[in-house]
């Protein structure tokens, strides 16, 4: 994505916070630094991470994973006890979708 979701995350936790991005894509990178947000390149998947995180939030992500077994591992193996983990995945059945869908 466009890193927007995360960056908002930023403005409302503030710098103690400590957040980290990974994505396929390297685009936002450099925003990504300016606002002290870690960036890994990768599928989360298959980086290696040594935190443990709060919270989790996979936006738009789920229905790009190729092994959703190894991914739903590797966020359990990330997760602190009580963390909030948040996914949003496309209605394809809303009626914006039926509409638009040529688009």
């Amino acid at each position: 994505g466009d890193g927007s979701l995360i960056r908002k995350v930023r403005d409302i936790l503030g710098r103690k916070a400590y957040l980290f991005a990974s994505d396929i894509y390297l685009s936002q990178n450099a925003s990504f630094k300016e606002k002290k947000i870690n960036f890994i390149k990768g599928k989360l998947e298959d980086i290696s991470i040594k935190q443990k995180f709060e919270l989790i939030i996979c936006n738009q992500v789920l229905e790009h994973v190729e092994d959703v077994n190894k991914f739903l591992v590797k966020l359990n193996n990330i997760s602190s006890s009580g963390t909030l983990i948040v996914m949003e995945t496309p209605n394809t059945n809303s009626l914006d979708r039926r509409f638009l869908k040529e688009f």
